[in-house]
């Protein structure tokens, strides 16, 4: 069985590859390093699932988050569990999983953090044994690795030691820099296919208050108004805790999630969100990379993310089942005049330095999400050409924009 859609349908339980995912398969299954640009939402992890079945060998994984590996291996066909590795715990252990796998099934699809890898590697002799070497998130690489995960600048190192094999990078946000710097990466010539990250089913709005106290009881009124599951996005986990007891206090189901909270914790407070026992989820960035919840009807900033790379991702969460769903982020004046502030004297400083430092390219991300809250143009339109797309019309309809509202 060689044909990626009997395998969508006799493994997956898909009626076949979407219009999106078939070029990004077609590339990887005829040998080609292979950057796959998809929305949020469009089922990226298919398209290195169905090669990994036409293929031998080793398929490895990288991945920036232990619950997104959990979520993806837990969501895998039975059949496929049995040689699916997840790097955790000892090597021999590890070594004797992959090597059952390979003389079983003659492939290992090995999941992993860019962390283990490194040392897992250098321990192990996995040298011609990989068929492909897949990024998944491949944005992370760019963001964390030049900020507080140096194993993800290792990982050339680590594919140079496992002979280059066939490369795959696949993520949902990547401007014109962020691709830049994966490419950059790696020595070799990528086929590049982006598909649209044009969301015509979300309404994209800002609001700026006077004062938080303003701002937070304009989001209760929104909340008792919802329709479906909410993520409230904050970037403090104080806010965090704060929010999600205050809003136990007023009767609503809500739950807080953020990374100073043990792993089983977390994954059981994600698992209710799944269910639908936990209505709304107030988290920071730690939550929702590759979360499987299609019904999201809402998500709320009470603050700007650092960069449009993070606020693409966070509202990608919301309406993935196709359904109008509302993204709205809050902002404050006092916080955005401090912000500017030090941006703009941070920017200044880091110039005189050096415009190729990855601190002076991160600084400039930051200005294009303060133009963004205070664009007056279509937002949609604003974030494709950010990320090298253009509008085909210039009023969506659906942000505060073009609507009115």
């Amino acid at each position: 069985m060689d044909n990626p859609d009997l395998i969508c349908q006799n493994y997956f339980s898909k009626p076949g590859l979407r219009q999106h995912q078939r070029p990004v398969v077609e590339s990887v299954l005829s040998g080609k390093n292979t950057i796959g640009i998809l929305a949020t939402g469009g089922g990226k992890s298919l398209t290195y699932q169905v090669p990994y079945v036409l293929s031998q060998g080793i398929t490895l994984v990288v991945s920036p988050l232990i619950a997104l590996i959990d979520d993806q291996v837990s969501g895998l066909p039975s059949r496929l569990k049995t040689s699916t590795v997840t790097l955790s715990g000892g090597n021999d252990s590890l070594r004797q999983a992959i090597q059952t796998a390979l003389e079983t099934d003659r492939r290992c699809l090995v999941y992993t953090g860019p962390e283990k890898l490194a040392h897992f590697v250098k321990a192990t002799p996995l040298a011609g044994m990989v068929t492909r070497f897949v990024l998944d998130e491949a944005h992370c690489a760019s963001e964390w690795g030049n900020t507080f995960r140096d194993a993800y600048l290792e990982l050339p190192k680590v594919w140079e030691r496992l002979e280059r094999p066939q490369i795959q990078a696949m993520t949902a946000t990547a401007s014109p820099g962020t691709l830049s710097d994966i490419k950059a990466m790696f020595p070799v010539e990528f086929n590049v296919i982006q598909s649209s990250i044009y969301r015509s089913n979300l309404h994209l709005s800002v609001v700026e208050h006077q004062a938080t106290e303003h701002r937070d009881n304009h989001l209760l009124l929104l909340i008792r108004k919802r329709i479906g599951p909410v993520i409230i996005y904050a970037n403090s986990r104080t806010y965090v805790d704060r929010t999600a007891n205050w809003l136990c206090e007023m009767g609503l189901r809500a739950e807080g999630f953020h990374a100073g909270m043990p792993t089983e914790i977390r994954s059981n407070i994600q698992a209710r969100f799944i269910a639908g026992k936990t209505e709304i989820l107030v988290a920071t960035i730690a939550f929702g990379m590759g979360i499987d919840k299609s019904d999201v009807r809402h998500v709320f900033h009470v603050e700007p993310p650092s960069t449009l790379e993070d606020y693409q991702q966070q509202v990608g969460r919301a309406g993935r089942d196709g359904n109008l769903s509302w993204c709205v982020l809050f902002d404050t004046m006092n916080k955005r005049r401090h912000r500017n502030e030090a941006l703009r004297s941070a920017i200044k400083s880091a110039e005189q330095e050096s415009r190729d430092a990855f601190s002076y390219k991160l600084l400039l991300r930051k200005g294009e999400m303060e133009r963004f809250l205070k664009t007056a143009t279509c937002r949609h339109g604003y974030l494709l050409t950010y990320s090298g797309e253009t509008m085909a019309k210039r009023k969506c309809g659906h942000c505060d924009n073009c609507s009115g509202h």
